[in-house]
């Protein structure tokens, strides 16, 4: 028997559903699906702790929907100040290098090879997954 969340639903049905949710294009922020499904951030946080499948998803949901609004803010689709303060919540690698920046250990030199690898990545993994990305504008 598969364990409910409290909310009639199991955390299967609710890792389908993330993913569905990172693979539409006009879902720009992750703690909407969160608060769609009527659950608080603390309860969600618990739930992927203790299910792996639903870490992946969120993994995924987080890298897929940061692309999107990387891709947006490089349009100028959306404000690239909003995007700058709170890209680093869809990527890690840009999370690291804004502590880095802001303890001063990283040279511009540095940050510059940094960012060249971060693209490299996002560039790499999307040429590798074109299945994921159609859809996405």
């Amino acid at each position: 028997m598969e364990q409910k969340l409290g909310y009639m639903k199991d955390f299967k049905e609710l890792k389908e559903e993330l993913y569905a949710f990172a693979d539409d294009p006009k879902n720009l922020i992750i703690r909407e699906f969160i608060a769609e499904q009527r659950l608080s951030q603390n309860k969600f946080t618990t739930l992927l702790t203790r299910h792996p499948e639903l870490l992946e998803a969120y993994h995924y949901a987080r890298l897929k929907v940061g692309i999107r609004r990387e891709k947006k803010a490089l349009d100028n689709e959306i404000n690239h100040s909003v995007f700058k303060d709170s890209q680093p919540l869809y990527d890690d690698d840009l999370k690291a290098w804004e502590l880095e920046k802001k303890k001063g250990t990283l040279s511009i030199e540095e940050g510059s090879r940094k960012l060249d690898k971060i693209f490299e990545k996002a560039i790499d993994y999307i040429t590798a997954q074109p299945d994921h990305i159609h859809g996405d504008s």
